[in-house]
């Protein structure tokens, strides 16, 4: 065989496991992972992504290729990291469950190189403009053909439960994903991911960022056009529906933050054409214009708050036709009553008031980890947090069916489900300020990129400060560092932003690590 075929086959070999990893993104529980590492979190695309670690990334720096700048802070969370975990090996935690540091921070660590596969994969995999168009519109295929099934689960769930779904359709769910148990008599739409909060991740941390940016700046990644309308348009549409369907919690802050942030954007666009009109038509002073501006602006805030309030309360009730934890807030007693419970504001209170809401033991794993931190601001070690959470939890916790559950059945230990207090608990306060850091540089780099004349740079660059915003609430209901969305959305990100330093900086002169 000739060597221009071979190297055709190669990179032919290398562009079907890309497709296979981003087309696998929302399997995340994927069954024949979770039987051989027993974790929760185990993204089917982990197993392309591996097989392109090998046989792609490993050559590529071999041929001296080049990661982005934007890389360097994630080496040194990981120094950080291990230095932190080394030291937490001789700190004064307990052992239980037949677990021990070492067997936990092993645990942990892998995590985190999974993460980081995905990371380094998809922050070097394109190099040109073509290519990088290209997996965006996987990216687009996959999330069709997720909306696609989920519009047909939530047809077949209207007035059922997931349990009296189609035995096809069930059958399907069991080859591809290990759900969680209360899913089987949920009416919520759950796709193909372990809960309904993991189904709707995938949405506001990849495809929301990306169709909104899009939908708002009236730019596509596609030529086709019908009148006014883009693909995005239909996406975008058809993805809120199926959002709804799910009837998030804290994916829904996040979206509010998103829709929240192009709001300011609309709305300063807004202020500055009104106040140059009003400018151009009364002539005044410069106090008079002052006054002129704060009132325009006031005005603008006023119908901006009002049109979300709106929002929000037209989502929580149409959420609450069939979730049981959105009726809650609407019972009359909650409004009369529950809400007194919040005054004075105490850690008792806000359980109170969690517990009435159904929220509490998110609360107490939150409160948990913050002690956790307070008594270790260094930090006790990547995935020791267990072992010092039922020494610092609120007493409350034990009137918890699910708490009292994870203290004498689970043969897991418990951990903080949010990714803020894991990383203030386990990697101390210097690993989470390198964290936020490497955050920041992200959102700089995709401001960065917004400048571009080339649509692509533009819809990236706005979704990536999206993405930002949308994980900073996410954070709160996740701490698994093997979940892909984080990595393959920076991954995007300081990718688009290196090829677009290419183009405009002497190639000489390109800033990587």
């Amino acid at each position: 065989m000739k060597k221009s075929s071979l190297l055709q086959l190669y990179r032919g070999l290398n562009s079907t496991l890309i497709f296979i990893t981003l087309l696998g993104l929302p399997l995340t529980s994927f069954p024949f992972i979770i039987k051989y590492t027993g974790s929760e979190v185990a993204p089917f695309s982990a197993i392309p992504v591996a097989i392109l670690l090998i046989v792609w990334f490993i050559p590529f720096i071999v041929r001296r290729g080049k990661l982005p700048i934007e890389s360097v802070p994630l080496i040194y969370i990981v120094l950080i990291c291990v230095a932190v975990t080394g030291l937490g090996l001789f700190m004064d935690g307990f052992y239980s469950k037949d677990k021990n540091f070492l067997y936990q921070s092993i645990r942990a660590f892998v995590t985190i190189g999974v993460g980081l596969s995905f990371y380094l994969i998809l922050a070097t995999w394109a190099q040109d403009l073509k290519t990088y168009k290209r997996t965006l519109q996987i990216l687009y295929l996959t999330g069709g053909v997720l909306i696609l099934w989920s519009l047909v689960e939530g047809f077949l769930l209207v007035g059922s439960r997931a349990i009296d779904l189609p035995e096809w359709m069930l059958d399907i769910k069991k080859l591809l994903a290990v759900q969680s148990p209360n899913v089987l008599y949920s009416n919520r739409i759950s796709g193909l991911a372990f809960e309904p909060s993991w189904f709707v991740r995938l949405f506001n941390l990849i495809f929301f960022p990306i169709w909104l940016s899009s939908v708002y700046q009236r730019r596509s990644i596609f030529k086709l056009r019908l009148w006014k309308f883009i693909v995005e348009d239909g996406l975008l549409v058809f993805a809120f529906v199926v959002f709804v369907l799910a009837a998030p919690r804290i994916g829904m802050l996040a979206l509010v933050l998103m829709l929240t942030y192009l709001s300011f954007l609309f709305l300063q666009r807004i202020h500055k054409k009104v106040c140059l009109r009003l400018a151009q038509r009364f002539k005044s002073s410069e106090r008079q214009q002052g006054l002129i501006k704060f009132l325009v602006a006031f005005t603008i805030l006023l119908i901006f708050l009002i049109l979300m309030a709106a929002f929000i309360f037209g989502f929580m009730t149409f959420a609450a036709q069939w979730d049981w934890r959105y009726a809650l807030f609407f019972e009359e007693s909650f409004l009369r009553e529950e809400l007194q419970l919040l005054f004075p504001l105490t850690e008792d209170s806000i359980l109170t008031i969690g517990h009435k809401l159904a929220f509490q033991e998110r609360l107490i794993y939150w409160i948990t980890g913050w002690e956790i931190f307070n008594d270790y601001p260094l930090g006790v070690g990547l995935g020791n947090a267990g072992f010092y959470f039922w020494d610092r939890a609120p007493g409350i916790a034990y009137n918890s069916l699910e708490m009292r559950s994870h203290v004498y059945r689970a043969g897991f230990l418990t951990n903080t489900k949010n990714i803020w207090m894991r990383l203030l608990a386990e990697s101390g306060i210097f690993g989470f300020a390198l964290f936020t850091t490497w955050l920041y540089i992200v959102w700089r780099s995709a401001h960065l990129i917004q400048k571009g004349k080339d649509s692509i740079y533009r819809i990236i660059g706005l979704a990536g400060k999206l993405f930002i915003f949308a994980y900073l609430v996410e954070g709160f209901s996740m701490d698994s560092f093997a979940m892909p969305y984080l990595w393959v959305m920076t991954g995007l990100i300081v990718s688009g932003s290196k090829i677009y330093r290419q183009g405009i900086i002497p190639k000489e002169t390109v800033q990587t690590l």
